[in-house]
């Protein structure tokens, strides 16, 4: 298996993962703050989705000068 392959099948069980692990999640408890997290699933999805664009921006686009 190349480096390319191996990267395109972590990348591919991390998403599983997280559709497995946000899919057993009742979506009326999305926005619930648990005291000890002081977060919710909806902010972490945020973030995920985020860093998911980032992450696809810089690598197909490059840095971009003008908004740094």
């Amino acid at each position: 298996m190349t480096e390319t392959e191996i990267l395109i099948n972590q990348t591919a069980n991390a998403y599983q993962w997280t559709n497995k692990l946000i899919e057993t999640v009742p979506l009326d408890k999305w926005t619930i703050i648990p005291p000890t997290l002081e977060s919710n699933i909806v902010w972490q999805l945020g973030h995920l989705i985020v860093s998911h664009y980032f992450h696809a921006v810089l690598v197909i686009r490059g840095h971009q000068l003008d908004l740094l």
